[in-house]
Formats: structure tokens, sequence, C-alpha cells
């Protein structure tokens, strides 16, 4: 494993490149780099991925990634991620260790949290409070318009994680 120089280590600091050697960014790193297609790292569902386009010629990167430097955004695929970008990864797997790890506490609930159709009963899906909401004084022949009730809130129903 090459050794930065630390001229190069302190550009790439202020660059805001997260520094060889760490790996931390490895682990947002497909298993197989494909040497044929753009170098560029992908978001991959928060997990890292490789821009699947082709190359373009004597270039590493394909169109998109190459113009501008765009590839710069989640950094090459073989080497480092920015290191603020590097953080929204990591912040990103925590999130959905804790989703999961909840998503398991709830699968363990005892059966009397859960009625039989698998859903909480429905004391539990308690519907929100109504809130006050000012209405204007209706003027001779109008009619005053009811304010929409809010929609109910139905348990077991959670954000989807890409």
């Amino acid at each position: 494993q090459q050794q930065l120089q630390p001229q190069q280590q302190q550009q790439q600091e202020q660059e805001g490149v997260a520094v060889q050697g760490h790996g931390e960014w490895r682990a947002f790193t497909p298993s197989e780099v494909k040497p044929g297609v753009c170098m560029a790292r992908t978001w991959g569902k928060g997990a890292g991925g490789q821009c699947g386009r082709g190359r373009l010629q004597d270039a590493e990167f394909c169109g998109l990634h190459g113009r501008e430097e765009k590839w710069k955004v989640h950094g090459r695929v073989d080497g480092e991620i920015p290191s603020k970008k590097l953080q929204e990864f990591s912040r990103f797997r925590t999130n959905q260790e804790t989703h999961k790890e909840l998503a398991a506490v709830a699968a363990r609930a005892p059966p009397s949290a859960v009625d039989g159709a698998g859903s909480a009963p429905a004391a539990a899906v308690a519907a929100p409070p109504a809130v006050a909401v000012p209405v204007q004084a209706a003027t001779a022949g109008e009619e005053e318009a009811p304010a929409p009730a809010p929609a109910p809130i139905r348990a077991g129903l959670a954000p989807r994680l890409g």
C-alpha cells in the first residue's frame, strides 16, 4: 500500500478526502470493481456502488461523471470517499441498522400486543386530537364549510428503506 507524502496528505485533507490508510471508505466499496466501466463511485442505496456506464474513449469515467469532475462527489470506486460524503454514508448505514433493530424488536413483540390481524389493537391507534381552527364568521348568505377531518393513522406502517 502506497503511503502518502505529507504534502499530498495535507492537500487531500484540504480537499475533504478521507486520508488513505484509514480504510473506512472500503466499507462502501463494491466487492468487485469492474475495470471496463466508469470508475466513479455511486451512492448505491447507501452501500456504495460503481457507475455501470461505459468509459469515454481514453478516459476513466463516463460522460456524466467525467464532465466537470462530477466523480468527485462520491470519489473513485477504487479510492477514498470525500470526508463529508463518507460521513453521509456512515450516518445512513447507522440509521438503517437502527431501523432493522427496531423492526426485529417489534417482530418479537408478545402476541397480546398484536391482534389476530397482525396489527395493533384499535385502542392503540387513536385518532389525533381535534385541532381548533378559527373560522371566519360567515356573512349573510354564506355557509361555513366544516374543517376537514385529519387522516387516520394506520398501525404497522413504517417508511420503506430503499
